[in-house]
C-alpha cells in the first residue's frame, strides 16, 4: 500500500527503478514497449487493471486526426505493429468522417 507524501514517515519501503511509467493504458503500455526496446527496464504502476481507465472506455477506436494527419498515420502503423507482435485481438471495421461545410472539407 502506498501513502501520501504528507503521511510518509520514512518507514515505507523504497524501490529504485530504471524508468517508472504511471498508468497501464494504451499510452503507458506502449511507452513500456519503447523503453524496453531501448534497453531500459520499465516498471508500470496502475491504480486498477490494465486498460481499465480511459483506454478501456473509448470503445477501442483508433481514429486518425485531421490536424496532424502524418503523425496519426505513423501512430496507426506503430499500433498495428504492436498488435501483430503481441497477438492482440483486433478487427478493422473502418469509420467515416463527414464534413458539415465546405470549410471543414
Amino acid at each position: 500500500m502506498t501513502v501520501s507524501v504528507w503521511q510518509a514517515d520514512g518507514k515505507q519501503p523504497v524501490r529504485e527503478v530504471d524508468v517508472l511509467i504511471v498508468g497501464a493504458g494504451i499510452v503507458g503500455t506502449a511507452a513500456a514497449v519503447f523503453v524496453r526496446r531501448h534497453g531500459r527496464v520499465p516498471v508500470i504502476t496502475e491504480m486498477r487493471d490494465v486498460a481499465q481507465g480511459a483506454s478501456g472506455r473509448n470503445a477501442g477506436f483508433m481514429i486518425t486526426g485531421l490536424d496532424a494527419y502524418a503523425i496519426s498515420e505513423r501512430t496507426h502503423h506503430i499500433w498495428h505493429e504492436l498488435i501483430a507482435a503481441h497477438g492482440v485481438r483486433f478487427e478493422r471495421i473502418g469509420s467515416m468522417l463527414l464534413a458539415e461545410s465546405e470549410t471543414e472539407a
